[in-house]
């Protein structure tokens, strides 16, 4: 690892190819946007020489850059977790295991220090049996035991994979089980002896992106050549994807049709016959809960006598969706402070996690006997980001990973009875963080609209405009910069 400050400039030109300046001559600078260009990478060591010289000089160079290298180089991680049956499962790697284990222990356990752990499948071992560049790819193992899984495995960390069955209970892969080559393929499971499977089935199925246009029903103890065909999509699309959604109210087939990368069409199978379900292609499904379909709108869809919102999140009825006379409801919506981060269904609630002000507010909804929505929020710190881990169909309980500028990122175990939540894991502060504090504040635009934006800082420091700052900022694509750990943003540089 190097172990000077380097900063890098990363330029991005606003035109291409015929970029003008101001007075409207050419741009002198337009050879900035060859990237790879010798003459622009030549200029940034430059500048990068410059920089180096100048941190290096500074008498906190050699404190600061240890400080860092001990906290980039540092073994402290947490092992996060995701419920299958009975046991809690991670995927780990480090300096011995570098092509990593799954591994498993139960809840109880893995409260302590150092829980142990049974390894479930060794990579790094798997790889020199076979003398393969093996690569974990993924799990999809079938609901409701989970103990039947698809293993994916990549060559050198490709897109392509392998796909084999594993048993949890035998920990062996199952023999003359599942199995796929090497392809972008989707699967998902139907039921113990039956797949849903997009695969390379030969010439001409695939799509301009290399993924599957066809979908295909697959019964164990069959070859892939004869399995059924479901669907067949255009070779012009993106691809075409199949899977089951398993949900306590009843299971339900939906085939995924990509147009483009941020546009799709939606089916549901019923009765051996597709039927496209009435939304905007820009909009997003968000899941299955209670037979009903949520998808999320991302531009404003007017419908019937419903104009819905953008970013808001709207349901309907399996069966009329089905029938199409689909009579959507709004579930949530966004207000002129709250956005929805994301949305996660459990096994008898949904979880909305919003963006207040960028600041993450989780709530949990239910299902009353009247058939309302019961909203409770989840009580958790509501300065930071929070993130949902190990949410699914199996059980109410669920993880929350929290962290804000001057807390460490903290594993959370919410139980799903009292919303109680209980830090399971966290990772060590590498700072003092009491003299610390973050502040709010907002800058208005000339449009009137407030933007957020938080200081960290010392508590007794002196506001007389004279106190070096370090700023970041980014903004772009929908993505919100959210409170994260200071350790990766102020790098130790607390001398304001």
């Amino acid at each position: 690892m190097n172990t000077k400050f380097i900063i890098m400039l990363t330029l991005t030109a606003l035109f291409s190819k015929t970029s003008i300046a101001e007075d409207g001559a050419a741009d002198p600078f337009l050879w900035l946007e060859e990237v790879q260009g010798e003459k622009a990478l030549s200029w940034v060591r430059e500048q990068n020489a410059v920089s180096t010289k100048e941190l290096e000089a500074h008498p906190e160079f050699k404190l600061l850059n240890e400080k860092n290298l001990a906290v980039y180089q540092s073994d402290e991680r947490i092992p996060y977790i995701i419920k299958r049956g009975d046991y809690h499962y991670n995927f780990w790697q480090d300096k011995q295991h570098v092509r990593g284990i799954y591994r498993r222990t139960n809840l109880e356990e893995y409260r302590k220090q150092s829980p142990k752990w049974e390894t479930v499948l060794d990579f790094d071992k798997l790889a020199k049996e076979e003398d393969e560049n093996w690569v974990y790819a993924g799990m999809n193992c079938l609901y409701p035991d989970q103990n039947l899984c698809l293993v994916s495995l990549s060559r050198g960390g490709a897109d392509a994979a392998v796909i084999r069955e594993f048993d949890m209970r035998t920990m062996q892969f199952v023999k003359d089980g599942f199995k796929l080559p090497e392809a972008k393929s989707t699967v998902s499971w139907v039921d113990e002896n039956t797949l849903f499977v997009g695969t390379d089935f030969g010439p001409d199925t695939l799509t301009g992106s290399g993924y599957p246009r066809i979908a295909k029903r697959w019964n164990r103890g069959t070859p892939i050549e004869q399995a059924t065909t479901l669907y067949e999509g255009n070779k012009d699309h993106v691809g075409t994807f199949v899977s089951r959604s398993f949900n306590k109210s009843g299971n339900i087939d939906l085939l995924i049709d990509y147009p483009s990368f941020f546009t799709t069409n939606v089916y549901i199978l019923n009765e051996g016959k597709w039927n496209k379900i009435n939304k905007p292609e820009s909009a997003t499904l968000s899941g299955v809960f209670n037979k009903q379909l949520f998808i999320q709108i991302k531009d404003e869809w007017k419908v019937g006598n419903n104009n819905f919102p953008s970013g808001a999140i709207v349901y309907a009825d399996i069966e009329s969706l089905i029938e199409g006379k689909a009579d959507y409801k709004i579930f949530v919506e966004n207000s002129k402070s709250k956005t929805v981060s994301s949305i996660h269904m459990t096994q008898s609630s949904i979880l909305v996690n919003w963006l207040d002000d960028v600041k993450s507010v989780l709530e949990r909804y239910t299902i009353t006997k009247n058939n309302r929505f019961e909203m409770q929020t989840v009580d958790i710190e509501k300065n930071g980001r929070i993130s949902v881990q190990g949410a699914n169909e199996n059980s109410d309980d669920f993880f929350v990973n929290y962290e804000d500028f001057l807390q460490p990122d903290s594993l959370m175990y919410v139980n799903g009875e009292t919303l109680k939540a209980e830090i399971l894991k966290q990772l060590p502060a590498f700072f003092d963080a009491s003299p610390f504090e973050t502040r709010q504040y907002f800058a208005t635009s000339k449009d009137g609209t407030k933007v957020p934006y938080f200081v960290v800082m010392r508590k007794d420091l002196e506001f007389n405009g004279k106190n070096p700052t370090l700023i970041y900022a980014y903004g772009g694509f929908e993505v919100s910069t959210r409170p994260s750990w200071c350790i990766r943003r102020c790098q130790y540089s607390w001398w304001w």
